[in-house]
């Protein structure tokens, strides 16, 4: 007679079902504390390197004249978040960004920020989940 007990695959089932609602929790509710200081970095070196980093060039133009528009895209806390179902949308309050925004482009992902989007899920994989996931 042959027995096979499936407890042991059972919890390991509930360990994957653990770490896929932990993940969801993290998407849904602690990324986007994170995100925040990825998004800004991303700022950062936009307005750094007048909008070259993402292909659009200011020709040495400098908008920054009282510095409330660029601090408000690289300063983390003082980003704008917007959730729109499963959408994270990261700008300004200032009225006159968008404005700005038509004539010098500075929205737009820097080479390397999707990586380091990449390595926040990597390290939440690994630090805060039941399961190896490599």
């Amino acid at each position: 007679m042959i027995e096979f007990d499936f407890s042991e695959l059972r919890a390991v089932f509930n360990d994957v079902q653990d770490d896929l609602e932990g993940l969801d929790n993290y998407i849904e509710r602690g990324m986007e504390a994170d995100l925040r200081d990825v998004v800004a970095d991303n700022y950062k070196e936009v307005w750094r390197t007048r909008g070259t980093a993402i292909n659009s060039n200011w020709n040495g133009h400098d908008l920054v004249q009282s510095g409330r528009l660029r601090n408000s895209l690289t300063r983390p806390s003082a980003l704008v978040v917007r959730r729109i179902g499963n959408v994270l949308t990261f700008g300004t309050a200032v009225p006159y960004g968008k404005y700005v925004n038509a004539r010098y482009r500075f929205e737009g992902l820097v080479p390397g920020t999707e990586e380091k989007i990449a390595e926040l899920i990597e390290e939440y994989m690994d630090t805060k989940t039941k399961l190896n996931w490599n």
